[in-house]
């Protein structure tokens, strides 16, 4: 299985003027702009492999060698799922088809992970055996404006410590979140199912 990010996220939850305020810059110089905006992106990404979720709309692609045995749930990684663009899959005579929500598979997206099982009397189809046979493509993540506080904090508190140590940082790349950061990611957490 993979999962890649194929839309990135047009905005960010914490504004660049937040973080110079957070950091304690002088909000009348934008010299260090760049860099915040390069730890403002590493952060969110960071934030979205410990909490498994996507903080902010994207659009990401998973693919899978099969469909799940006997009427199985595809649970797409990086939740909350906004939508399902499509699902596709290569067939025994090698040709890709497409399957239509509501008609061959229904998605529960109350949950986290959301849910996509077959339609009622539908089955999942038979596929070509090969890796990357199915491909799921969907919506995922949450407006900007609508990110939870605690995890916008997390991101400005990430944010603040690697400016911090923005000189050792150029010798070794974060291997771990701060303790800050953490604490306030880990309620929003999405454990395996």
């Amino acid at each position: 299985m993979s999962n890649e990010l194929a839309i990135a996220p047009t905005a960010w939850p914490v504004a660049i003027e937040e973080l110079r305020a957070h950091c304690r810059l002088d909000p009348d110089l934008a010299d260090q702009d760049g860099r915040l905006a390069a730890f403002l992106e590493a952060a969110v990404v960071h934030a979205e492999r410990f909490t498994g979720r996507q903080i902010v709309t994207a659009t990401r692609i998973e693919r899978l060698d099969g469909f799940p045995g006997s009427g199985g749930t595809i649970r797409p990684g990086f939740p909350p799922l906004a939508s399902v663009t499509s699902l596709e899959y290569v067939d025994t005579a090698g040709d890709t088809q497409a399957l239509v929500e509501g008609t061959d598979f229904d998605v529960d997206a109350a949950c986290a992970p959301a849910r996509i099982r077959p339609s009622w009397g539908q089955a999942w189809p038979a596929t070509r055996v090969r890796m990357n046979a199915v491909t799921l493509t969907y919506v995922c993540g949450t407006a900007p404006e609508d990110v939870p506080e605690p995890i916008r904090l997390a991101i400005a508190q990430i944010v603040a410590d690697w400016f911090r140590d923005r000189e050792s940082l150029a010798e070794r790349p974060p291997q771990a979140l701060p303790a800050a950061g953490e604490r306030l990611l880990r309620p929003y957490a999405v454990w395996a199912a």
